[in-house]
């Protein structure tokens, strides 16, 4: 949220922070630990039960939703700047 708010400041592209909070929150959904307390009272104690394919699906996500957006990004830019090639000069022929 911190960089949220440096990045009002002009010249910063905020789109990446926004898309750093909003992985961070989609990753922290899917791998962060799910705790349980366990054992009878003195004996307490947490225990993380997500499983390892939660894990790996939140990653999955975060992966190929960050990839959509950047091919996407990339081809609309592409499309956005069409520079001409420029045409190279004829050689001058060499007199002697």
């Amino acid at each position: 949220m911190i960089n949220l708010l440096l990045g009002l400041t002009p010249g910063i592209d905020d789109w990446g922070h926004v898309g750093g909070l909003v992985g961070g929150l989609i990753f922290t959904w899917f791998a962060g630990p799910l705790w349980e307390v366990e054992g009878l009272p003195p004996d307490l104690r947490l225990a993380d039960k997500r499983e390892p394919r939660e894990v790996l699906t939140g990653a999955a996500i975060v992966i190929l939703i960050f990839g959509v957006v950047a091919v996407h990004r990339d081809d609309t830019s592409a499309r956005a700047i069409r520079v001409r090639p420029q045409r190279s000069p004829r050689p001058t022929p060499l007199i002697n």
